[in-house]
């Protein structure tokens, strides 16, 4: 039998806060009534200003903001994947896990796509229907899902704007990865004959 270790609220909230993943407590209106802290970072630091606002305004959906009414009264907003999501579980007590929904963000004064895993799992409290919704950024996984054009001599890779950039360059920027260089056995045979044995000898005796 599992034993339930944590009962008190407080307890809840640091656990909630240790977590890595922006959670979110919503309304079925998909209004903002609390967040944890990576919830709140994501907010960029306007937590006591974005509460009680709807989700779609906090995340400046590009539909919410276009239109008078804002979040919920557009008509993508009936196809909206966090809306269904946060109804299912706050108005019929389901459980949503890791749904992937597209949204279009105004980002750096641009709109931009950004794509999500959403969980969602419903919530007591005393007349209220609620939701506890996770927003799992993978924005970066599904564009290296894609194809990605290279240059068959060069290895450059070919941008959206389409210019050409290192392949070295282009992961630092779309990813934060370094490289760090070497030299495979087959190069090193052929561009280097004279040092090829000393590096890679059980390679040059064939």
């Amino acid at each position: 039998m599992i034993e339930t270790v944590l009962t008190r609220p407080d307890q809840i909230r640091i656990l909630l806060d240790s977590l890595p993943l922006p959670i979110f407590l919503l309304d079925q209106d998909l209004r903002v009534l609390d967040a944890n802290r990576s919830g709140s970072e994501l907010l960029s630091g306007e937590r006591g200003v974005a509460l009680k606002r709807k989700c779609g305004e906090v995340f400046r959906c590009v539909h919410a903001l276009d239109s008078p009414g804002g979040c919920g009264t557009t008509e993508f907003c009936q196809q909206c994947g966090i809306r269904s999501a946060v109804e299912e579980a706050a108005c019929r007590g389901g459980i949503v896990y890791r749904k992937k929904v597209e949204l279009t963000v105004v980002g750096g004064g641009s709109p931009e796509g950004m794509h999500v895993l959403v969980t969602a799992v419903p919530v007591q409290a005393p007349e209220r229907r609620l939701a506890l919704a996770a927003l799992e950024d993978v924005s970066d996984l599904v564009a290296l899902q894609g194809i990605l054009p290279i240059c068959s001599h060069c290895k450059r890779i070919r941008r959206d704007d389409q210019y050409w950039e290192q392949v070295e360059s282009y992961f630092k920027k779309n990813l934060d990865l370094r490289f760090t260089h070497g030299i495979c056995p087959e190069c090193m045979k052929k561009h280097y004959p004279d040092q090829a044995e000393a590096v890679y000898p059980e390679k040059t005796q064939k």
